[in-house]
């Protein structure tokens, strides 16, 4: 009887994996790793560049160490130039970065895994000629890694932006807060010597 019931067992198991993988349910690690997003500006103009950082921080948990991730990159399009892979820059032996510019989801592996804060992946992006001025996200979400096995799931992390108007080609027309400095050429006449006569 004894026999039956493995038996049973082991079968009832096999079961339980095959509904799980058909139904397409995946079983998510409990971690503390933490992404963190961080720029190298905080205000840009038209066609000013921004690198944004992502790096893994706060491992717990991690035994192997992770050698995988996903992502996905979120930014305003209309604002933004289009990114794409050859804008990716991989750190610290993270390699074989592959991003999908329609779907902005990048993915990346690493041989030896990761068991301690770092930086994974630099990110640059370009504003627009004549860009609408006004704040902008730039959002790193639905992060996963792994260690093999379990996918373990990170929260999103996100930088803000502001995006200014270059006031450097601007062209400053006086108006009337300049005309109390204007002389009345009517009314007054330079002499040679750079005296000023008034006319009566």
């Amino acid at each position: 009887m004894k026999i039956w019931e493995k038996i049973k067992f082991g079968f009832i198991c096999i079961l339980a994996f095959i509904i799980l993988s058909l139904s397409g349910m995946r079983v998510y690690a409990a971690s503390g790793i933490k992404a963190i997003l961080e720029n190298d500006k905080t205000e840009l103009t038209s066609g000013d560049e921004v690198v944004v950082t992502l790096r893994f921080d706060n491992y717990e948990e991690i035994n192997k160490g992770v050698n995988a991730y996903k992502a996905t990159l979120e930014y305003d399009k209309s604002i933004f130039e289009e990114v794409l892979e050859s804008d990716f820059k991989t750190l610290n032996n993270w390699e074989q970065l592959k991003f999908n510019k329609d779907t902005g989801e990048f993915v990346a592996i690493k041989r030896v895994g990761s068991k301690t804060p770092e930086e994974i992946v630099k990110i640059t992006l370009r504003v627009k000629e004549n860009a609408q001025a006004g704040k902008e996200d730039i959002l790193i979400k639905d992060i996963v890694t792994s260690e093999g096995k379990e996918d373990i799931m990170v929260g999103e992390s996100k930088i803000t932006v502001d995006i200014i108007q270059d006031q450097s080609n601007q062209v400053f027309i006086p108006g009337d807060q300049n005309s109390s400095n204007n002389v009345d050429n009517e009314n007054n006449s330079l002499n040679p010597d750079n005296s000023i006569v008034m006319e009566v």
